[in-house]
């Protein structure tokens, strides 16, 4: 597969777009075990998962990557694991911080995409202040 430069003109098909959603929520997945191993860190991989799906992907991708990354979180992370039971008010307190801190991260990382693509870029544009003089 070829790589697609994300201030591309040409749009992805809608179902590979979306299946870059679950895939990057599958390896988030992977390493969210891996990391719980060796770190008590189990958002950061999906908070990756979210960026790099909005950025390569867009802004609905994005979301199903949100959606799909707190039900995994829920589903394999929390108390009792490999269920969808009841959870207690401290799991949702902190599921309600992971859809926050994802919505942070995917509005960063759509702005940033946005920015990058535009044709008026303020960092493709700018000229250098200062050129070597050749001797």
């Amino acid at each position: 597969m070829a790589h697609r430069d994300p201030s591309s003109s040409t749009p992805l098909p809608t179902i590979q777009r979306y299946g870059i959603a679950v895939l990057s929520v599958a390896i988030a997945i992977g390493l969210g075990f891996f990391l719980l191993q060796h770190f008590e860190a189990k958002l950061t991989p999906f908070l990756f998962a979210v960026a790099a799906t909005v950025w390569y992907a867009g802004t609905g991708p994005g979301v199903l990557a949100i959606v799909l990354s707190v039900l995994s979180l829920n589903y394999f992370f929390l108390h009792p694991s490999f269920s969808f039971s009841p959870i207690s008010y401290a799991d949702l307190v902190y599921l309600a911080f992971c859809i926050l801190c994802a919505l942070a991260v995917g509005w960063v990382s759509a702005v940033q995409r946005r920015v990058a693509s535009s044709p008026t870029a303020p960092f493709g544009t700018c000229k250098p202040r200062f050129s070597a003089a050749k001797r």
